[in-house]
């Protein structure tokens, strides 16, 4: 079993990377091996600066396995020190007994002594040895108390094992269906329910308790934007867990969409602009959840953040010949011309399609794919001087 047989990669994504915002904890979820299975969430400049030597790189690999084997043979969240000195945790995800893969965050130092365990890699003693701007920013690492790091470990668990229990429960689904419909019929259902399983549904009510009690936290601490982030995350959730069906309105999207760049802006300030023009006549027509959402992230992330001066982002819509249209611009670096040759081509398989930007990109073709069939189309180009455009154009769905 893989990790995307449980849950659809691109949500887990935008889970981790929210996660990681939410709480200031550096996020990534890995195989048994400490491969990374998904982007990097949140790292800090101490542990990126470490993965780019060849040396300490393969000891933060091999930390990342420990964890990771370790949460695993507990069957339970993991905390330790990692072999650069820094707190972590490992929460596996396992489904019947069977190990699919570990989320590992932390990246902090703790605020007075904790129940860490000492990692089986060896301490590094040469970390600074000849280098200390490194020192520098190990120091810059954030200090947490140690309850806030069990109080994350805990928080991480729930939602990793709603995930799974949600997916056993759409498995007894598909089961029970295959056992009473008729075999044309059958068919079509357990397709239906296979593209369902891959945004399982969590009981919400633990996570938005959270969230609000954080939130209310961050109002005493006179933390606004903390405050505000928190609630524009759980918004975020509850959109994602909370939706009737895989169908949201526009109007839903675009809310999804400033929560979103509220988020990143606590990340990138003032270097990020985002406008959009969505006509008041369109916001009632119905669109699969997350398709413009996850079209703006790849923008973000591969567009604006190799740059280093201001990012822009606008999204445009509007409806005509019973049709749908939306354009997504940046003024990033934009599309090499041999991915883009990748990303116009609907028929290709996930393994094919451009590193990294793949994953999201394949999600959100099968998803317009299971509603549209061939009648939706999707446009990649580059813009000059600088950046990329998508054009969007889907059927009209009230």
């Amino acid at each position: 079993m893989k990790l995307d047989d449980v849950i659809d990669l691109t949500a887990l994504q935008k889970i981790q990377d929210c996660f990681s915002k939410a709480t200031g904890f550096a996020a990534v979820t890995v195989d048994y091996c400490g491969r990374p299975l998904l982007e990097y969430s949140g790292f800090c400049k101490f542990c990126i600066s470490l993965r780019k030597d060849p040396n300490f790189n393969e000891r933060c690999r091999q930390s990342d396995a420990h964890g990771s084997l370790e949460a695993a043979r507990r069957n339970d969240a993991y905390v330790y020190t990692c072999h650069a000195g820094l707190i972590d945790l490992a929460i596996p995800i396992i489904v019947e007994g069977e190990y699919i893969a570990s989320m590992l965050c932390g990246q902090v130092r703790p605020e007075e002594n904790t129940d860490a365990e000492v990692n089986v890699i060896s301490p590094s003693t040469d970390l600074f040895t000849g280098n200390p701007s490194l020192k520098d920013e190990f120091d810059r690492v954030i200090i947490v108390p140690a309850q806030r790091i069990q109080e994350t470990a805990n928080l991480l668990k729930l939602i990793l094992n709603y995930i799974v229990e949600q997916y056993l429960l759409n498995q007894k689904n598909i089961k029970l269906v295959q056992d009473c419909m008729e075999k044309t019929e059958m068919e079509k259902q357990i397709k239906d329910l296979a593209f369902k399983s891959h945004h399982p549904k969590m009981n919400p009510h633990f996570l938005f308790s959270a969230l609000n009690i954080a939130g209310r936290q961050a109002y005493l601490e006179n933390a606004d934007k903390t405050q505000d982030m928190i609630f524009a995350l759980a918004d975020l959730y509850r959109c994602y867990l909370n939706y009737p069906g895989l169908l949201i309105s526009v109007e839903q999207e675009i809310n999804n969409l400033n929560n979103y760049i509220f988020i990143q802006k606590a990340r990138f300030g003032e270097q990020l602009d985002f406008f959009t023009n969505i006509p008041d006549g369109i916001k009632q027509y119905s669109l699969p959840a997350l398709s413009l959402l996850t079209l703006v992230e790849n923008a973000v992330y591969h567009g604006l953040e190799p740059k280093e001066d201001m990012g822009k982002i606008s999204i445009t819509g509007a409806v005509g010949n019973g049709k749908l249209i939306f354009e997504i611009k940046d003024n990033g670096v934009g599309i090499p011309p041999q991915i883009l040759d990748k990303l116009n081509d609907k028929s290709l398989p996930e393994k094919q399609l451009p590193e990294k930007m793949g994953t999201g990109i394949y999600y959100t073709l099968k998803r317009l794919q299971y509603f549209y069939s061939d009648a939706f189309r999707i446009q990649f180009s580059n813009v000059f001087p600088s950046g990329a455009c998508v054009l969007l154009s889907l059927p009209v769905a009230p």
